[in-house]
């Protein structure tokens, strides 16, 4: 079977299930982990009896739903290509912009930045590459994310400081005050658990996605409570938000001591990205 036939294959299984565009997707990304970034240059070659052997594991999981990123174990995400597992929340491209915006707002040398909730360390990671002078930390509650984030950090060859820590329930942790804190927290209601695609509902880490229906902006309005006396003059605040509460965290920021609040909303014109900075006291 050449490298052709073998994506052909995959698209053709796949339609079963998926659409045509998400089949595509799905069978250049598997095969891209399998053969290489350059796979379609070489569509006449034979595929390895690795690779054949790998395919033929996978399809019974990619039938049955299961992300063709942990299938294939990495993941990309600002440029860069990280190891991902059920550990952790697949990376996503709104979150890239969330990096980009903190990155843009960043106008000293050597800034600190604190990421919470860190997960395999993308946004950490994403923002060492791109500012390698800077000092960064990571938290998150998970020790097999932490694992994730410290393997992604040494293959990648970036130095980022990761810490377990639960900012819900333990005092902020003993590290300098920040120029910068960013997080894309837990957000999603369990009453919105059943109208997530299928993929995101049985395969992706309910401890990284689901907040209690109650009291939907926890985790903002712990953190910015926390983050206020943690952050440097002239620090800000960086959140990952659900598009339906942009409003309601323009209130819990301004309650709890911050202004020149900033909504911003993603390519897709979602209302997801919120920045603000403490009052000075």
């Amino acid at each position: 079977m050449s490298i052709r036939e073998a994506e052909i294959y995959l698209k053709s299984e796949l339609q079963r299930i998926y659409d045509l565009q998400e089949s595509r997707a799905i069978a250049r990304w598997l095969m891209h982990s399998l053969c290489g970034r350059d796979y379609f240059m070489r569509y006449d070659e034979e595929l390895g009896t690795d690779a054949a052997a790998r395919i033929k594991a996978a399809m019974p999981r990619l039938m049955a739903g299961e992300p063709v990123q942990y299938i294939a174990g990495e993941s990309e995400f600002y440029g860069l290509t990280l190891e991902i597992t059920r550990a952790a929340l697949i990376p996503r491209p709104e979150t890239e912009e969330l990096v980009d915006t903190v990155r843009k707002a960043i106008d000293i040398s050597h800034p600190l930045i604190f990421d919470i909730g860190t997960g395999s360390g993308a946004i950490a990671l994403a923002l060492k590459s791109v500012m390698p002078d800077a000092r960064i930390f990571g938290s998150d509650i998970s020790r097999e994310a932490l694992s994730l984030a410290r393997r992604n950090a040494s293959n990648l060859g970036l130095e980022v400081t990761f810490i377990e820590h639960d900012i819900l329930n333990e005092p902020w942790p003993d590290i300098p005050k920040a120029d910068v804190v960013v997080s894309n927290p837990p957000y999603i209601s369990w009453s919105e658990r059943a109208s997530l695609p299928a993929a995101v509902r049985e395969y992706e880490p309910s401890l990284a996605l689901f907040v209690k229906d109650d009291d939907p902006l926890l985790f903002y309005r712990v953190i910015a409570k926390k983050a206020k006396d943690r952050l440097r003059p002239g620090g800000q605040i960086f959140f990952e938000i659900h598009e339906a509460y942009g409003p309601e965290m323009i209130k819990v920021l301004k309650e709890t001591g911050y202004h020149e609040t900033e909504l911003q909303h993603d390519l897709q014109g979602k209302a997801r990205i919120i920045k603000a900075t403490p009052v000075p006291q």
